[in-house]
């Protein structure tokens, strides 16, 4: 069913528009991509943040054959509305969105944050009324209308639209492709920047963006975005006084002519004859000769992998929201079921208000174990020794594998070997591992957990001599809640947990079976946490 309220149908856009000024910049100058043309060009913008294109400051790449050829694509997806942000139903939200865009920019250059990022995040935290005011301008503009706005913004939305510009936003942070911390900004931008930074955001992005927010709203027009966050801990995070923002807001009267902006000659690329082929040749320029035949299966997994990982991100961003809004209302239960207990004489009642206090537990245990696949707290590096952390992690399963009659065995390196990582996260990521590979052996069967340093990575291999996970099965590997065997055996958050915490200290987790058949998953770490012994011993 097609969805009806403004609200639903501003989910569904699956991107903005680049302007026809943009393509033929991307044709004509990709490897020299100026921020200038960036910061004119929301849909542009917007392009970039979804094939994860780097910026920082005003530099803007690498542009390359595959970008290109996904701009190509987008002429001929007629799925998404083009935008001419002069349109008079949209003005009042690109001023205000644009305004924040400029502030940010003035803001981190007063306090040494990234320009590019901040230049960024202040049109992602205006995404959502900007979704609304593309799929549905009169409810847009309906909202700003509604009498009682000033006293309760959010439900003034919600009654206009069905969903308030925050849910909208928090929504497409799902279903929009774009760098980790962008994404935080675009979903939690109502977070403190500390609590941010426990999602994996930047706490001084966050704080720039919030300032850029406030100080837009009372420039242009008022969305109350501002609304759903706290200043002070953003002005208290970058150390910003009244004074500093009069400077700043002096700056943008001096500065920032949003009429030209707004007014500018906006042009339909679907009008403009020949931009697909001029995107492809330049593709074709970048891309070189043609590679040789194992080159189209390189590309291939590639790209399977970005599939994966933007789909596990996906997921991730919705177990958080979910385990969110299931925490509140079972802390009311278990706390309310606490309450009676202690006061009730019947013992019947008595045995049924600690089983739902226990079942309480139990599922917040089961949310608190999904946290950590959906947003782990910030890792706490410290240094340890990578043998020492294979044995408690396969001290910790000891049991399991004496009642299973597995038998586990370590092995790889010669000596010791320092690793830079949060010790308690990278603990749950092997044990999970190991657990994983002693659940899945035959009785009699055997695991075996090998580390090997390589030049540019540290490897831990967790193998076992089970029959594996059949094909069907292995796209959902990291699934929360998935597991191929029997139902209720585990919760299925064990692979998708290690995956997660594995990518938050720049790793990663993948099913690589032998060549002889056995079944493997690889823990991967980056070269750069890694120390050798003489190394550590020379630090301390």
């Amino acid at each position: 069913m097609a969805p009806t309220g403004p609200g639903e149908r501003a989910v569904q856009l699956p991107w903005f528009w680049p302007d026809a000024a943009s393509f033929r910049i991307l044709a004509e100058s990709p490897t020299a991509l100026p921020w200038s043309a960036v910061r004119a060009d929301p849909g542009l913008l917007f392009f970039l943040l979804g094939r994860e294109v780097l910026f920082d400051g005003d530099a803007v790449g690498p542009i390359g054959a595959a970008e290109l050829r996904a701009a190509a694509a987008i002429l001929e997806n007629r799925s998404a509305p083009w935008v001419a942000w002069s349109d008079p139903a949209l003005r009042p939200v690109a001023r205000t969105a644009q305004a924040a865009a400029e502030f940010a920019q003035f803001v981190a250059e007063a306090t040494s944050a990234d320009t590019g990022m901040a230049w960024a995040g202040a049109w992602l935290a205006f995404s959502g009324w900007a979704a609304v005011a593309v799929a549905d301008p009169p409810a847009m503009a309906r909202c700003l209308e509604v009498p009682t706005i000033e006293d309760d913004p959010f439900a003034a939305q919600a009654e206009a639209w069905g969903l308030t510009g925050g849910d909208v936003r928090w929504r497409l942070s799902s279903a929009w492709q774009m760098p980790h911390w962008a994404r935080v900004l675009f979903g939690r931008l109502d977070a403190t920047p500390a609590d941010a930074a426990q999602f994996g955001g930047d706490r001084r992005l966050q704080a720039v963006v919030q300032t850029a927010v406030v100080l837009a709203e009372q420039a242009e027009q008022r969305l109350y975005v501002a609304d759903e966050f706290d200043l002070a801990a953003a002005l208290s995070e970058l150390r910003l006084r009244s004074h500093d923002l009069d400077r700043i807001r002096g700056r943008y009267v001096a500065e920032v002519d949003l009429g030209a902006w707004v007014d500018r000659g906006w042009t339909d690329p679907r009008t403009e004859a020949g931009l697909r082929e001029r995107l492809l040749e330049a593709a074709d320029r970048l891309a070189g000769p043609p590679e040789d035949e194992d080159e189209p299966s390189v590309r291939v997994d590639v790209i399977t992998e970005r599939l994966q990982a933007a789909k596990l991100a996906a997921v991730a961003e919705f177990a958080a929201g979910a385990s969110h809004e299931i925490n509140n209302p079972l802390a009311v239960i278990s706390g309310q079921s606490q309450y009676l207990l202690k006061h009730e004489t019947n013992e019947e009642r008595q045995k049924a208000l600690q089983s739902i206090v226990r079942q309480t537990r139990r599922v917040h245990a089961v949310l608190t174990e999904l946290m950590y696949f959906a947003r782990p707290p910030a890792p706490r590096p410290e240094w340890l020794e990578i043998g020492r952390l294979v044995r408690d992690a396969v001290d910790s399963v000891t049991a399991l594998a004496a009642e299973r009659e597995v038998a586990v065995e370590t092995g790889g390196l010669s000596g010791p070997l320092w690793i830079d990582v949060d010790p308690k996260q990278m603990l749950i990521a092997l044990t999970a591992l190991v657990r994983n590979a002693v659940e899945a052996a035959p009785a009699g069967g055997w695991v075996r957990v090998t580390t090997t340093f390589r030049p540019d990575r540290l490897e831990v291999a967790v193998e076992d001599n089970g029959p594996g996970p059949d094909e069907r099965s292995r796209v959902h590997l990291f699934d929360p809640f998935y597991s191929g065997r029997a139902a209720g055996r585990g919760r299925g958050l064990g692979l998708p947990a290690a995956w997660r915490l594995a990518r938050e200290h720049g790793g990663d987790v993948n099913y690589a079976p032998t060549p002889a058949g056995l079944t493997r998953f690889l823990l991967t770490l980056p070269a750069s946490v890694v120390v050798t012994a003489a190394a550590q011993r020379k630090s301390a």
